[in-house]
Formats: C-alpha cells, sequence, structure tokens
C-alpha cells in the first residue's frame, strides 16, 4: 500500500517473517521485545519504489492473490557472490533467491519462450561464482497467481546493508514462469525457516518436510554471524502523487540491528505478539516464529463500524504487497459510500485501525494508487476474507 510519510515497524530476531502456518502444526502466542527504545545502527540498506509499467495482480504472497492495477514494488540491491543484483523486498514470503545468467523462461504451458517474456532485471549471476549445496538440491517455489521457478540450492558471499555475510544459502533459478518488473533479478524473502522451498533431491517428487533444507534468510544471518544487533527495522516513505513517476525512486530503508539513525519513534506504539508453531521434520520439532503475522486484538473504527461483528485476533506485515487488504464485513461496510477517488483522498472515509487498544488511524490519500500515466487514482484496499493485512 502506499505508506505514511514514514512507516517504522521493527522485528526482534530470529528474522521469521511468514504468514502461513503449516498444516499439523500448533500455533501460539510469544511477546516480542521490541519497544520505543529501539536503537540506532548504521547497518541500513536503501530502500527504492519501483512503479510498474505493466498492470499486474499484487502476486508477492503465497497464500492469496489481490488484483490490482497499480503495482509497485520496494527494491533493495544486494552482492551475491560478486554479482550486484536488484531484488524486490518480500516479508510475506520465504526464500532469498535469484535468476541465473542463463536461465530458460517459461511460458503458461511450461514451454520455453523468449527470456524477454519473464522480464527479470539484468542478471550477471554466473552459478560457477558460488558453491552448490550439498547433497544436491531442488528448489521449486511458486506463487498465488501461477508464477513459478525451478532450480538449485546454492551458497556465496553476500554484501548486505554494508555488511559481508559468509555462507548464505539462496536459489538459483535456472528455470522461470515470471511477470517481472524489468528490474529486479529475484526475491529477498524474510519469511520463516519452514518456508523455505530448497529440498535435498533431484526434482518435485523430492518435495516434502523431510527433505527440506532449511536456512537462514540474511538479515537473520547477519544477526547469528554477529553482524548487527537482535532488531531489523523498515523505515519506508510515502513519495508524494505529484512526484510519482515509472521508474526508481528513493523509498526509505531497511536497517539491520535497530533504526537508522534520521528516524524517530515519536507516534503511536503497540508491542504485540507473533505466531509461534513447532513443525516436525524427520521426528524432530522445529520452533518457528512468524514475525510478519501478528497475534493481537484488531478491530477497526470507520463510520458505520459499530454495526460490523468485528472479532479479528491477528494481521501480517508484508512489503511485497501494494495493498492493503481487509476482513470482508469491514471491506463491504467502509467501502460502500465511495463512489470516486479523486488523488486528494477527499471522498475517502477516515478508517482507523486499532491494534490492541492502540489506535493507528489511516491517512486517506495512503488508501489510494497512482497512475502517472493518467494522473488518476483508484482504491488500494481489497477485501481480504478473512484475513487483515498491510
Amino acid at each position: 500500500m502506499m505508506l505514511p510519510l514514514v512507516t517504522l515497524f521493527s522485528i526482534l530476531l530470529p528474522l521469521a517473517l511468514s504468514a502461513v502456518v503449516p498444516s499439523g502444526t500448533t500455533s501460539q502466542q510469544t511477546r516480542s521485545k521490541v519497544a520505543r527504545d529501539i536503537p540506532v545502527s548504521n547497518a541500513t540498506l536503501p530502500l527504492r519504489h519501483f512503479l510498474s509499467e505493466t498492470r499486474q495482480p499484487i502476486r508477492k504472497r503465497d497464500d492469496r492473490i489481490i488484483t490490482n492495477d497499480y503495482d509497485f514494488v520496494l527494491l533493495a540491491g544486494i552482492t551475491v557472490a560478486g554479482a550486484e543484483l536488484d531484488f524486490v523486498v518480500d516479508t510475506g514470503s520465504s526464500d532469498f533467491w535469484l535468476v541465473a545468467s542463463n536461465y530458460t523462461c517459461l511460458d503458461g504451458s511450461g514451454n520455453p519462450t523468449a527470456n524477454t517474456a519473464c522480464r527479470f532485471g539484468s542478471s550477471s549471476f554466473d552459478p560457477a561464482s558460488a558453491t552448490p549445496i550439498s547433497p544436491k538440491t531442488f528448489f521449486n517455489t511458486g506463487y498465488a497467481d501461477g508464477e513459478y521457478v525451478i532450480g538449485e540450492g546454492f551458497i556465496g558471499e553476500i554484501e548486505f546493508a554494508g555488511v559481508t555475510i559468509a555462507n548464505q544459502s539462496f536459489g538459483v533459478a535456472t528455470r522461470a514462469r515470471w511477470n517481472g518488473d524489468g528490474i529486479s533479478a529475484g526475491l529477498l524473502g524474510l519469511g520463516s525457516l519452514y518456508g523455505n522451498q530448497i529440498y535435498y533431491g533431484n526434482s518435485v517428487a523430492d518435495v516434502s518436510d523431510d527433505n527440506r533444507y532449511i536456512y537462514n534468510n540474511p538479515a537473520t544471518n547477519a544477526y547469528r554471524q554477529g553482524l548487527s544487533g537482535p532488531y531489523h527495522t523498515f523505515a519506508v516513505n510515502r513519495i508524494p502523487f505529484d512526484q510519482q513517476h515509472t521508474g526508481v525512486q528513493n523509498a526509505g530503508s531497511l536497517t539491520l540491528g535497530g533504526r537508522p539513525g534520521d528516524v524517530e519513534v515519536t507516534d503511536a506504539v503497540v508491542t504485540v505478539g507473533v505466531l509461534t508453531w513447532s513443525p516436525t521434520a524427520k521426528g524432530v520439532q522445529i520452533p518457528e516464529e512468524a514475525y510478519s503475522a501478528l497475534v493481537a486484538n484488531v478491530s477497526f473504527i470507520f463510520d458505520g463500524s459499530d454495526s460490523v461483528d468485528q472479532r479479528y485476533s491477528g494481521l501480517s506485515l508484508d512489503s511485497g504487497s501494494s495493498g492493503l487488504y481487509l476482513p470482508t464485513a469491514v471491506f463491504e461496510a467502509w467501502k460502500a459510500n465511495i463512489t470516486s477517488t479523486p488523488c486528494d483522498g477527499s471522498t475517502i472515509p477516515p478508517l482507523t485501525f486499532v491494534i490492541d487498544g492502540v489506535k493507528f488511524p489511516m491517512e486517506p490519500v495512503d488508501l489510494l494508487a497512482y497512475d502517472p500515466a493518467s494522473a488518476t487514482c483508484r482504491l488500494n484496499v481489497g477485501d481480504g476474507g478473512a484475513a487483515i493485512g498491510l
């Protein structure tokens, strides 16, 4: 969604950021230790906003798809085994992956087609510059709109937010059905370890919990290798509509070990629980924490909200989705009187998130998406069914 002028959320490590609980596992609530006094850190990775010229679904969620004509992504530059590449930053999925320089693009039927159809950015990554995971692995991850990538798992050195991380695991796609943005070469998934989609084996027949290769994402590895403190922070800027264009623009930062020095925590703050569970692989329980899946009492204040039954117990924070989604009853009641969407937000009715009793009013313009080609706006809020997402 279009975020407030500076939206700040900080997450306690281990950084596991998936919103999907595997079947057959047990979920519970744990309390985050994040508070107002988040330490300052210099390990900052600039984020960039890119408003895609292609009209595509907001796809970077593993479990749902919300269609929106105006899609933007948050991009970050990371050096992988010497190759400087751009990645979509996605707290709603789990794999850190990139496309090989010699990949094969696939069409909707799984047949090879021109690589221009996949719209990856220029990828200079040569798999020979990294070390294949041993024994051999099979990388296979897909998304709700039918996109998928297939390849192998590798290990190599990366440079990330000013730190050099040794022995980072990642997937390398050699085949892909993809509708990219023309800039990024892969995804930086900051999701839970259990959501990783690298498996020991050679094919989809080996995809199972017992064969799963579990690895840390770069933010977690930075902490575990003693390179940062036990926090990471997103500080995301709103770019005024009259300054947006179909290109890359500065959009804030992802900071390891704390918050950026130029951002103060001055507004409403709430500390909430996060989803935890203990899946079993090869008879061993794996403790998991999903830091983008918040466990809290959530409700909404808007004109007519008293007449809507609101008993919600969680929401997700997903940087890979550029829209906000509300439970069906809330969405339909709040949206009922919206007949037009001028870009000044004047027709957008007030909407306030209430999280564990703390109120977070939404700015009307943050509920709109902008198309610079036509200089028009439309609602950037969707029907999430039973889910709530930011």
